[in-house]
């Protein structure tokens, strides 16, 4: 019943509703004095950010860009809110929009 509880308040606090998501985009991450840049996968998109998948080391707070596949390469800037990991051991992450949310990874699903 905690658990219930809690997840509802997690849901009231978010500011846009989640949908799930499955899309590939590129990250690009600064990361000791190097840009980076990998394929990663949306879990699930919003209006203000989305879920991902990471592979580089991100930190509350850094800035970093996504470039949707099929957004003619634009780069959308963003903010990791959080850092965690997935039941399986995959590290996620969640960024928020910095700019134009209209580019943002659609829901498929």
């Amino acid at each position: 019943m905690q658990a219930a509880a809690a997840k509802a308040a997690l849901i009231e606090r978010r500011r846009s509703h989640r949908t799930r998501a499955r899309s590939t985009i590129i990250l690009i991450v600064d990361e000791d004095g190097r840009t980076l840049s990998r394929a990663t996968t949306t879990f699930d998109v919003s209006a203000s950010g989305a879920r991902v998948g990471v592979g580089p080391k991100l930190t509350v707070g850094q800035s970093v860009k996504i470039i949707l596949h099929d957004a003619n390469q634009e780069f959308m800037p963003c903010r990791v809110v959080w850092v965690g990991t997935r039941p399986e051991g995959a590290r996620e992450a969640g960024l928020e929009f910095l700019h134009d949310r209209a580019l943002a990874p659609k829901a498929t699903g």
